[in-house]
């Protein structure tokens, strides 16, 4: 389980003395941990939360690069996060997957693209950038 393997890699960051690694390992085990005695979180949660953690500092990368500070830790942060997740899909296989789909069902209006949205995110949940599959969905039904 995801949650299980999180929680070695912060034991061992906390042996290697890893202080970035340990302060977001920690952070994301309390947010995705259960209260009380229950089983351990799903993976599903788990990547659910890694995805909410990418999305918060994303924010924090823009804003800062705005104000013209170093994302050096922001980065890494990502980096370890990006860990814990799916294989990400290429720009190129979900553009595909975007495509074939809209063209099997014979989509064609920006009103249908709740339909592309549903499917991507039902089949390939965690594997794909949300934002950018939105840009290439009303780039496909806009056409």
């Amino acid at each position: 389980m995801l949650y299980a393997k999180i929680k070695a890699d912060q034991l061992a960051a906390r042996k290697s003395k890893e202080t970035l690694k340990i302060s977001l390992l920690t952070t994301l085990l309390g947010e995705a941990g259960t209260s009380g005695k229950e089983a351990a979180p799903s993976d599903e949660s788990v990547i659910a939360k890694i995805l909410s953690f990418k999305k918060k500092i994303k924010e924090t990368i823009d804003e800062r690069v705005k104000r013209g500070v170093d994302i050096s830790e922001q980065e890494a942060e990502l980096a370890i996060l990006n860990e814990y997740l799916p294989k990400q899909l290429s720009d190129a296989e979900l553009k595909d997957l975007i495509e074939s789909f809209i063209s099997e069902k014979g989509l064609n209006s920006v009103k249908q693209m709740s339909m592309v949205m549903g499917y991507l995110s039902g089949q390939f949940k965690g594997q794909f950038d949300g934002n950018l599959a939105k840009e290439m969905v009303l780039a496909a039904l806009s056409d």
